[in-house]
């Protein structure tokens, strides 16, 4: 039996974040259905994610039993230990406590949140494409289509979400909870330049290892070791180009993860494909009919046309992209470590089993100045609207987050949906933004950790303002925006919600004032004059929506994942361009 067709609260997404969120909105009695792009609920991903006070006061309000679960099943941090190893220079170690940190399995914490849902409220196979937002009075055309990428005129009434081979469902509130590859993300903001590779590549596993050392001798119970080839002693500071973790992930389990610096996304699959190509370059009969593909989202190995509809997003991959158990890449990550010098970690990732070891890169996405819809009726949640390089390990962490604060908003005033979404995202977005921003000091490429890092930060500083971070963080729900008495993370000089480019006021100026030809006339002026960084803009945070009224009904239907464009004079899309999308349905 499928979802009923009109409901309360669609939530994109069945990972950590959307569950999560649905446990705090089902205990407060909402209406409310979970919708998955997969055929069923991910229940491995070979990784650990780490719990500080800030995730576990916020799972703890969403529903106080969670945490004491989480706590049995994963491991309360004793001690920590880090690594310095740069080649060719002078080694150093330091160790301290576990500052009230616990590590638990991924697949433990889904688990913990999936028992509190029930599965008759989970839909999977729901892989979705796009949604519509619906306005219940036609002079919401001009509001709807006229200009700029923020708020409508008026919020839509509800809105509908659109699946791949399924009935679509219309919900008073659509939150997108689809991950990095969001494709509620996508409708939303057609012009978002999508996914940023990070310059790391990533293995990890877990397995079966009690006490640290029944398969190998790999930790200490309740140790968390960190290894890296960087250096912040000296006058030159180098950087990491190859890191090893080496964890107690509980209830028996080790967690190993090897992170290595690479340019260019490297998946294991697509270099033993070419050295084969290379190999059979004189062969006519090549292979290639039939081949193993993987996918950075899902554990299964098919054959077809190299694509899979796995995953939480529902995204298709390309072949080659990563995945689980992926051949070779064992070999490749061994090959690393001894290249290194690292004779101490060898045992260690030879005990990894291969068929538990993923692959992926790391991507991040830009932060957003908004996460809700024009109408007010769709918005992102975790990594959907705030993805990170997982450095300091407050990707899990910051989407619990989103749903308590997410869950606060709508208790407190539901139904007014738009004003909750308001409400939520002046809780979270400054937030979100700078562990983002912090977040991208750690990634591998030089451009995007030199852009992130505050201008004249020096080797020295590093160290305490890391600490002031953890010290801000762990504040939750305290102090959300920032630490008035840190050095570093103060919070920032209030300044006017959703304020307008001079563009973006004057095409909607334009379209209050002007027929709809005249409004579409002033929006190609209003590109052409502005600014670039105003164009810029509307071309990454969203275009305007089309409207479209329906056979005399009444009803303004904002399309979002349908483009019918003007393109700014001399601009090709997508390049300081605004777009408008007018859509006339009779």
């Amino acid at each position: 039996m499928g979802p009923p067709r009109e409901i309360d609260v669609a939530i994109v997404g069945g990972g950590l974040g959307g569950l999560a969120l649905a446990v705090g909105l089902l205990r407060r009695g909402f209406n409310v259905h979970v919708f998955e792009g997969a055929r069923e609920l991910r229940r491995e991903t070979s990784t650990m994610i780490g719990l500080g006070p800030n995730g576990f006061t916020a799972l703890g309000d969403l529903h106080p039993g969670i945490p004491d679960s989480l706590r049995k099943r994963g491991c309360m941090l004793q001690e920590v230990s880090f690594r310095s190893l740069p080649p060719d220079r002078e080694h150093s170690s330091n160790t301290r406590g576990g500052d009230n940190h616990c590590n638990i399995r991924w697949a433990e914490t889904q688990d913990v949140l999936a028992k509190l849902v029930p599965t008759d409220i989970i839909h999977l196979d729901h892989a979705v494409t796009g949604y519509d937002e619906i306005w219940d009075e036609q002079d919401e055309l001009v509001a709807g289509g006229g200009g700029g990428s923020g708020p409508a005129a008026r919020p839509a009434s509800r809105a509908v979400v659109h699946f791949r081979s399924q009935p679509s469902v219309t919900a008073r509130l659509v939150v997108g909870a689809d991950g990095v590859f969001s494709a509620v993300r996508a409708a939303m903001f057609p012009g978002d330049p999508g996914p940023r590779y990070l310059g790391h590549m990533n293995w990890n596993c877990v397995f079966p290892n009690s006490g640290g050392n029944t398969l190998v001798d790999a930790h200490k119970p309740g140790q968390l070791i960190v290894a890296q080839d960087s250096s912040l002693l000296g006058a030159t500071p180098r950087e990491m180009t190859l890191q090893m973790m080496v964890a107690d992930a509980g209830q028996g389990y080790t967690f190993v993860q090897v992170r290595i610096q690479s340019d260019e996304p490297s998946f294991t699959t697509e270099l033993s494909q070419a050295d084969e190509e290379q190999a059979q370059a004189a062969t006519e009969n090549r292979i290639s009919q039939v081949a193993t593909r993987y996918c950075c989202e899902c554990s299964e190995a098919e054959e077809g046309d190299g694509t899979c509809s796995e995953g939480g997003s529902g995204q298709r991959w390309r072949r080659g992209r990563g995945g689980m158990g992926v051949p070779g890449s064992k070999a490749r990550v061994l090959g690393a470590l001894k290249s290194a010098g690292w004779g101490w970690a060898v045992p260690i990732l030879e005990a990894v089993p291969e068929s538990c070891l993923f692959e992926r890169a790391l991507y991040d996405r830009l932060p957003l100045e908004r996460w809700s819809s024009r109408g007010g009726r769709v918005v992102l949640l975790g990594d959907s609207a705030h993805a990170m390089h997982p450095g300091p390990g407050q990707g899990a962490r910051s989407a619990f987050e989103d749903a308590h604060q997410l869950v606060l908003a709508l208790e407190a005033q539901w139904p007014d949906v738009p004003s909750a979404l308001e409400r939520y995202q002046r809780a979270r977005i400054v937030r979100a933004n700078t562990v983002q921003r912090f977040s991208a000091e750690m990634a591998g490429l030089a451009p995007i950790r030199n852009a992130a890092r505050p201008a004249g930060l020096s080797v020295a500083e590093r160290a305490p303002r890391m600490r002031e971070f953890y010290t801000w963080f762990n504040q939750y729900p305290a102090n959300m925006d920032g630490d008035p008495d840190s050095t570093w993370w103060k919070p920032p000089t209030p300044t006017p919600t959703w304020a307008p480019t001079p563009a973006r006021g004057a095409a909607q100026e334009a379209a209050r004032e002007a027929p709809q030809e005249a409004a579409q006339e002033a929006l190609q002026e209003a590109a052409r004059e502005a600014p670039q960084e105003a164009a810029h803009e509307e071309a990454v945070h969203g275009p305007a929506s089309g409207a479209a009224t329906h056979g005399g009904c009444g009803k303004v239907v904002l399309k979002a994942n349908v483009v019918v464009g003007v393109v700014g004079q001399g601009q090709p899309e997508g390049s300081g361009s605004v777009r408008v999308r007018l859509l006339l349905m009779g």
